[in-house]
């Protein structure tokens, strides 16, 4: 049997900076998903998008990446390991507000709060009394946080700038 005629679903990479390829040609059902396509660029941490029906989309976060050079009548491939999905609705409609005040966020699940907490934390650090060894030490801690992929899927595009924040 044909491997690559059981691949029926599109698949799309989403990378860190939030640039989307694709389709691809694979099957969902499992979390290893087999791509025979040898133009795929994926890595860990980007995100593989399935389209649902009703403009929803379900985003997988790519735990690992692993290529096959092929073995008989199995052409290479890639075989991409995948964690829980979750399901996003379709994207709201844009609404635009006039308002006049000060201390105003405005956003859907925006991550403006957390960078300015940051912010604050990180000009905290650097005025304290604190050594230099020690401001260097905390500002590392922050920065391993920032790294971790779960810190990273909730703050998106935002945990890049926090760790140009940082000076790494």
């Amino acid at each position: 049997m044909d491997l690559q005629r059981m691949m029926t679903d599109d698949a799309f990479v989403e990378d860190g900076a939030g640039q989307s390829s694709g389709p691809y040609k694979t099957k969902f059902g499992d979390p290893t998903l087999v791509f025979y396509d040898q133009d795929i660029v994926v890595n860990e941490g980007d995100f593989i998008i399935q389209k649902l029906p009703g403009d929803r989309t379900r985003r997988h976060r790519v735990v690992d990446v692993q290529h096959s050079s092929g073995l008989g009548s199995i052409p290479p491939h890639f075989t991409v390991k995948i964690g829980a999905a979750v399901t996003a609705a379709a994207a709201p409609a844009s609404n635009t507000y006039n308002i006049h005040a000060t201390n105003v966020q405005v956003g859907n699940h925006n991550a403006q709060h957390i960078t300015a907490s940051f912010q604050t934390l990180v000009s905290d650090i650097d005025k304290s009394s604190s050594s230099a060894a020690e401001k260097q030490e905390a500002k590392s801690r922050l920065l391993r946080v920032l790294e971790s992929p779960a810190v990273v899927a909730v703050l998106g595009g935002a945990a890049g700038g926090l760790i140009k924040l940082l000076g790494q």
